[in-house]
Formats: C-alpha cells, sequence, structure tokens
C-alpha cells in the first residue's frame, strides 16, 4: 500500500468493506428470521433445504466469509508484525510472521471446532466484553506499544 492512511478513513476499505459485510449479514438475520420464525437454528444456513440453489446459496456465503477473514485479520497481523520486526532477528522475520499467521488461524479453527456450542459462547463474549474489546483494549495495548518506545 503506497497510502496506508486511505485504509483506515471513514470511507476507507476497511470501514466499507465492513459495512457491506454487516449489511449482508444483517439482511440474512432480518430475512431469515421472517421466513423461518421462532424455530430457527443457531446458524440461519441450517434452516435451508438440502435443494441445490439454496447449496450454491451456502457455498457463496462461506465464501463470503472466507474473503473477510484475512481483512479483519489485518490489524492484530500488523501489531504482530511490529513486534517480530523488533525483537526476531532479521534473517527469521519472515518465517516467524508465517508461523504466527498460520497459528492464529489454526488456533481460530480450532476454538471455532472444539468449543460445542459456539453460538452461546460468541453471544456471551459479545455481550460482555465485545464493548471493551472493540472500544477500550486497541488504544490501550496501542499507548503501551509506543509507551515503551
Amino acid at each position: 500500500m503506497t497510502q496506508p492512511e486511505i485504509f483506515i478513513k471513514w470511507n476507507g476499505v476497511l470501514n466499507c468493506s465492513c459495512l457491506v459485510v454487516m449489511t449482508i449479514f444483517a439482511m440474512m438475520g432480518f430475512y431469515g428470521y421472517l421466513a423461518v420464525g421462532d424455530e430457527v437454528a443457531d446458524a440461519i444456513t441450517l434452516n435451508v433445504p438440502h435443494e441445490l440453489m439454496y447449496q450454491i446459496i451456502k457455498l457463496i456465503f462461506s465464501m463470503c466469509v472466507m474473503v473477510s477473514y484475512p481483512l479483519q485479520f489485518y490489524i492484530p497481523m500488523e501489531r504482530i508484525e511490529k513486534w517480530v520486526t523488533r525483537k526476531i532477528p532479521v534473517e527469521n522475520q519472515t518465517t516467524y510472521i508465517y508461523f504466527a499467521r498460520y497459528g492464529i488461524v489454526l488456533l481460530t479453527c480450532a476454538v471455532a471446532e472444539l468449543i460445542p456450542h459456539l453460538a452461546l459462547f460468541i453471544s456471551f463474549i459479545g455481550a460482555f466484553s465485545g464493548s471493551l474489546m472493540a472500544l477500550l483494549f486497541p488504544p490501550f495495548i496501542d499507548l503501551l506499544v509506543i509507551f515503551r518506545n
């Protein structure tokens, strides 16, 4: 990126793409609830029939999630790369960065696979610590990183 400040502006790539993803998720939830009612499963995709068209829609939906994952992963990985470039010798930095990327992706996959009632766990995390993680922790961690320098 030649101009990284464009990425985080109010109309930058991050905000616009997150807005698109949020709109898609909100529409899916709203219309899914209208279609199914109180019988809705944890994930709305579990309620769709097993016909070919609906299976294609489920595939497209999962591809949307896969494409948006690297975008959501960008900021934490930037912090990790900054730490690696300060602490690790130059000849080993690329290896450590790749191990960190693969490790974090595998960790998130393992968490998603191993937690039995993931929807309840996500609701719990979102209800009690979502605002802390979104609004308080990032600037606090950034201040700690800047203060150490």
